[in-house]
């Protein structure tokens, strides 16, 4: 079993357990993809799709997130991820975190029906499966990104991304080794910043 440390605020050196079976995202890439979020992450609700161990929406938490919601679909992946959350966070997971123990498939459309947005959605799927760009597209058909947010995907730098999807347009690539980062926002509310 593995093990990782949320890297900065309020949480900053809370040791993480991650699943058996799946890649976390490395520190130094998860360092980066916070770097580039940067101020937006104060006071914003945060989606985290693949969430894996949770790694991701944890340190949005740590650094201030309003709040985040889960999408797993592995049962033992969910477990390592209410274990984190009792971990760093205690009772007040109960007042800023969600899990939604289903596929992004599943679960998009549904907050979307629902008229939930989000002002950050981070994704790490596993690579080259094609995952990405389906949740994507489902993200840009259910708009449940809100004007002036970024949708955030990790990818291996090989695999292609598309340039645009509904109403969200990729807005910069950053890559760090063999791993890219795509930024997206809404059509709307293109930024230079991100």
């Amino acid at each position: 079993m593995a093990s990782l440390r949320i890297l900065a605020g309020e949480y900053k050196g809370a040791l993480l357990l991650t699943p058996p079976g799946i890649r976390p995202t490395e520190s130094r890439v998860r360092k980066a993809l916070f770097d580039i979020l940067g101020p937006r992450i104060e006071g914003s609700r945060v989606l985290e799709l693949y969430a894996g161990s949770g790694a991701l929406g944890l340190e949005a938490l740590s650094r201030g997130a309003a709040s985040v919601d889960f999408v797993e679909s592995q049962s033992s992946c969910i477990q390592f991820i209410r274990k984190n959350l009792q971990k760093v966070l205690g009772e007040k997971a109960l007042g800023c975190a969600r899990i939604h123990p289903h596929s992004a498939e599943i679960v998009l459309p549904k907050l979307g029906n629902r008229g939930e947005q989000f002002d950050l959605i981070l994704m790490d799927p596993p690579y080259r499966k094609g995952w990405a760009k389906k949740s994507l597209q489902q993200i840009g058909a259910c708009a449940i990104l809100r004007n002036l947010g970024v949708a955030a995907v990790q990818h291996a730098w090989a695999e292609v991304v598309p340039e645009s999807e509904g109403n969200l347009v990729k807005t910069r690539d950053y890559r760090y080794g063999d791993t890219g980062i795509t930024c997206y926002a809404t059509q709307g509310s293109l930024s230079g910043d991100i």
